[in-house]
């Protein structure tokens, strides 16, 4: 899922109103990792299970405000995409984009929803989140 991020945007207010809230930046971390827990279990599902290891190579990166999940083999973007380089040959699992983007997408909403409950505290007292 190349340059698929969750991104908060105003870094440095967050900061500041994590900061405030008695919350860290390690807190955000944390819940982007648990907010990336179902993208990465449905993207698994969905990646194509061959010869190699790629279903099971999936991880959750995050670092400060921002989340990925990432898997590991050099041929992820071809099975992803159809054909990236000299990997081709992935036409056989169906349309693209096959697991990371669609299982973005689908998740979405949950991931919103997981965030905002995480961050809770800070996005309502400080105005980030409006119901």
């Amino acid at each position: 899922m190349a340059g698929e991020v969750v991104e908060i945007i105003g870094l440095a207010e967050f900061r500041r109103d994590l900061k405030r809230a008695g919350l860290g930046t390690k807190d955000a971390t944390a819940a982007m990792k648990k907010a990336g827990a179902p993208v990465l279990a449905k993207a698994a599902a969905y990646a194509p299970r061959g010869k190699g290891t790629l279903a099971g190579s999936g991880k959750i990166s995050a670092v400060g405000t921002k989340g990925r999940v990432i898997f590991k083999p050099v041929y992820a973007p071809g099975a992803e995409f159809g054909v990236h380089g000299r990997w081709v040959g992935f036409e056989k699992w169906g349309s693209t984009p096959r697991f990371g983007y669609r299982a973005l997408a689908e998740t979405s909403d949950q991931v919103f929803q997981i965030v905002t409950a995480e961050l809770n505290d800070v996005l309502t007292v400080y105005g980030w989140f409006h119901d």
